[in-house]
């Protein structure tokens, strides 16, 4: 049998290396070269580094900064890195991404603030339990450009204010508030003597307060006498940005004014939720608020009542053409004004003089309820005005006593076509109040622009002694009145003769480009003769009036409604128990303050039922 014979070995390398050649022919022959694998590195410590520096060790390690994250740390400085991922020491391939969290210091401090419980010296205010005992100690404690809050305790009383505030919030998110705490019913009450509530001034360049909510707060005037002018409730001149005014009731002040400083604006202001009451001054104007040079303003579900006089009952102080509740001058922008109650002003319920929104209102006894556009003797807001007055009721509009006859509703001018006009509709304005004959329902002046685009729609004018009044101001004879529809309303039950003086229905002046349609008329004058053309003293009976004006689908008609004698007087005594005045309506208010049944919403809904049409 033959020797077997064992094949022989063949060495390893070469199989190695024909598996290396056939990789580069392959690589080779695609175009593409084999990278080396990355070269692996060791993640330097960063923890207690800034991140400046963590940037710079990264570098030297061949790494890069990640994700940055933040959160507050009483124990580490603000800027220090407290933690990071992949830890230190660990092996990564170069060029990986290291994150980090950085301490952002202490986070937001409260402070509470008791005037019955409280101790400055011996408690550290960071506790309900532990409150400091003044405000202006808390004050001393909040730091600048954080979030941290003051809180007082309601039902307390301060002999003290806010005073000069220098002291800004983080973010918008992140704000420095002023509030309340506890379970009392009644807010916390500074009485301020003669001194300002809250004052904010600074000029351009200096810091800037942004960023502050003032909620819960009652403020009182509580030395304010006919010799003794206060200062203002709330003073603000100069930038600022971001300021809200939450829940706070702001009384018996010379005023309030939000004012900006020479071509620094004052930026984002709400009001909201809040009274201002019983603001007056027997030296100077006074306004319940004064808006100057602010971009973008809103002012809702406030309760704003009585302001610019205090009448004989206190001092001689009686009210004037230029004292208003809410007086917003032509150079702010912005203006959303809505879900108010505003009631009793000296002379104007809100003088909307650069426009805006004024929508969903309740107003009550005032001479003019709404002036939009509108400035006499003063400066127009350049280039026109836009908005919307609607779906507000209006009603006893009354005169300014022994000064002037007024008792109008809403009042226009200035209107821009090229912003978008302005749309008057779906409000209810009745019961007249005004002692002669001289009020009017809806009045469009012919200042400025005049009226370029208007629309007056669905509106309903009820036992008033004017409907609707284009006038002719001017004074140069021009015609101001570009496309202006007047469609759908109820003039009804106008107080046409009034003490013997002949008032028209609808009085139109200048030949203007006013198209009316769908109108239902009435007047409690037996005449038929109840429109007014231009200045011709004559009256035009309605078939006089279609002919002039083209109107279609008007009608000479007394619409039934459902109730509408429905008063603000029947709201009180039917719906809250009052005894059915307004004196009692407004204190009910402030004591169940947006609550069901104490709203502008619930007497608006209240009032529209009573105008429905009876079927």
């Amino acid at each position: 049998m033959p020797d077997s014979k064992k094949p022989k070995a063949r060495p390893r390398y070469s199989s190695l290396w024909s598996i290396v050649a056939l990789g580069f022919i392959l690589s080779t022959t695609s175009g593409q070269v084999c990278s080396p694998p990355p070269m692996q590195v060791i993640v330097p410590n960063l923890v207690g580094l800034v991140q400046a520096e963590a940037v710079t060790a990264l570098e030297v390690a061949q790494l890069v900064l990640g994700d940055v994250d933040g959160i507050s740390d009483e124990s580490i400085p603000e800027g220090n890195i407290l933690t990071q991922a992949p830890l230190a020491e660990a092996e990564v391939d170069s060029g990986s991404p290291v994150n980090i969290v950085v301490s952002l210091g202490p986070g937001p401090k409260s402070y509470f603030v008791s005037s019955s419980e409280g101790d400055d010296e011996n408690n550290d205010g960071r506790t309900e339990g532990s409150p400091f005992k003044t405000v202006a100690h808390a004050i001393s404690k909040l730091r600048d450009g954080t979030a941290d809050s003051m809180f007082l305790k309601r039902g307390d009383v301060w002999e003290e204010n806010l005073g000069h505030w220098t002291k800004s919030g983080l973010s918008e998110d992140a704000r420095m508030v002023v509030g309340a705490y506890g379970d009392e019913a009644e807010r916390p009450l500074l009485n301020t003597g003669t001194r300002v509530f809250l004052k904010i001034e600074s000029f351009e360049g200096e810091n800037t307060v942004r960023h502050l909510t003032v909620e819960g707060i009652h403020a009182i005037a509580d030395q304010h006498t006919d010799v003794r002018t206060s200062s203002e409730g709330i003073f603000i001149l100069g930038p600022l940005d971001d300021l809200i005014i939450d829940d706070c009731f702001i009384e018996r002040y010379q005023g309030n004014s939000i004012q900006g400083r020479g071509d620094s604006a004052v930026g984002r202001i709400i009001l909201r939720r809040s009274i201002i009451a019983d603001n007056f001054s027997t030296e100077s104007h006074s306004q319940g608020l004064y808006v100057f040079g602010v971009d973008d303003i809103l002012i809702e579900d406030c309760l704003i009542d009585h302001n610019g006089w205090s009448g004989p009952e206190d001092f001689d102080d009686p009210p004037t053409q230029f004292n208003h509740n809410v007086y917003v001058q032509s150079n702010t922008t912005g203006l959303i004004f809505r879900r108010n109650i505003v009631t009793r002003a000296s002379a104007t319920g809100i003088q909307a003089r650069p426009g805006g929104l004024v929508v969903d209102n309740l107003f009550i006894e005032n001479p003019i309820a709404v002036n939009h556009g509108v400035v006499v003797g003063g400066t127009l807001t350049a280039g026109g005005v836009t908005g919307e007055v609607s779906n507000n009721v209006i009603l006893n509009g009354n005169d300014i006593t022994g000064f002037q006859s007024l008792g109008v509703g809403i009042q226009t001018a200035n209107i821009s076509a090229d912003l978008g006009g302005v749309v008057v509709a779906n409000n209810i304005i009745a019961h007249s109040a005004s002692a002669e004959s001289v009020g009017r329902g809806i009045n469009v002046y012919d200042f400025g622009l005049g009226a370029e685009l208007l629309t007056i729609e669905n509106n309903i004018v009820y036992n008033w002694p004017n409907g609707i009044d284009f006038r002719e101001d001017g004074g140069d004879g021009e015609d101001r009145y570009g496309t202006v529809l007047v469609r759908n309303n109820d003039f009804q039950d106008v107080i046409s003769i009034r003490d013997g003086q002949p008032r028209p229905l609808i009085r139109m002046r200048g030949q203007s480009e006013v198209s009316f349609s769908g109108n239902a008329y009435h007047s409690l004058d037996s005449l038929n003769d109840w429109f007014r053309v231009n200045s011709d003293p004559a009256f035009l009976s309605f078939d006089d009036w279609v002919t002039f004006t083209g109107e279609t689908d008007g009608e000479l008609v007394q619409v039934s409604y459902a109730d509408p004698n429905r008063n603000i007087e029947s709201y009180d005594v039917d719906v809250l128990g009052g005894d059915g005045t307004l004196d009692s309506f407004v204190e009910a208010v402030k004591l169940n303050f947006l609550e069901a049944g104490y709203t502008a919403a619930d007497v608006i809904a209240y009032i529209q039922e009573g105008f429905a049409v009876a079927k």
